[in-house]
């Protein structure tokens, strides 16, 4: 179920054994009811750089929505796209809608 394999990739993740978590924490997070599983499997690609990968997986996550931290993972999104050299688009995930700043434009 659901929460086994949220704790079986948890456990992975704390034995730094990554990408042997990532099998479980994927499944769980396509049966979670938020997003932040997705946010989770965000984290790891981030941290081995898989950047598209990342990217893809915070999509998921707002898909799904009801995110604890919406701005980790806007803030994931924004790393994700700016090291694909999406400059455009990292900043629309960097800066919410309706906040940004005149001076930052160009």
């Amino acid at each position: 179920d659901e929460k086994t394999l949220e704790k079986v990739s948890y456990m992975w993740i704390a034995a730094r054994s990554y990408d042997r978590a990532m099998g479980p924490l994927t499944k769980a997070a396509s049966m979670h009811n938020t997003g932040d599983l997705y946010v989770r499997v965000a984290e790891i690609k981030v941290r081995d750089e898989d950047w598209k990968a990342a990217e893809e997986a915070m999509r998921s996550a707002f898909t799904k929505g009801n995110l604890k931290d919406p701005g980790n993972g806007q803030l994931l999104m924004g790393i994700s796209l700016l090291r694909q050299k999406e400059v455009k688009e990292a900043r629309a995930a960097f800066v919410p809608p309706g906040q940004e700043d005149s001076r930052a434009a160009g």
